[in-house]
């Protein structure tokens, strides 16, 4: 049996369909000075592919992928609540139900995918606001 190695999440990331959003490791990477847990992220990656090339066996590469999608969980839930504190402010408020219900369907229900598009634009890590 061989195990995917997949640093973001199903359909998240750099495994994105549409392929708009960033690299979940690489944004871990850029920020990892700034929270245990990212940092954690990175280093559990690098013991997983480490045990992959020197062909560690089907429970070790199990155990290592899981602690690894643990860590990596975490480290997004960091990356998170960094990023509302640092993101631009915007301009006025809006009234409560003045938008339409085809613009609240398209936009994203999570913070995960708002974090995700705002660095696919040029958002905060490159502008800085994770580092």
């Amino acid at each position: 049996m061989r195990l995917d190695l997949q640093c973001c999440p199903p359909n998240r990331g750099c495994n994105s369909p549409e392929r708009d959003q960033p690299c979940v490791l690489e944004l871990c990477r850029q920020a990892s000075g700034e929270e245990p847990e990212i940092a954690l992220a990175v280093t559990r990656w690098n013991d997983l592919r480490e045990a992959l090339e020197r062909g560690c066996g089907n429970r070790e590469a199990r155990f290592r992928r899981r602690t690894f999608e643990r860590a990596r969980s975490d480290a997004l839930w960091a990356l998170l609540m960094h990023a509302p504190a640092r993101a631009p402010k915007r301009g006025g408020r809006r009234r409560r139900g003045m938008r339409s219900d085809l613009s609240r369907a398209r936009r994203s229900a999570t913070r995960q995918d708002v974090l995700l598009r705002q660095n696919a634009r040029g958002g905060a890590v490159e502008r800085g606001a994770l580092r």
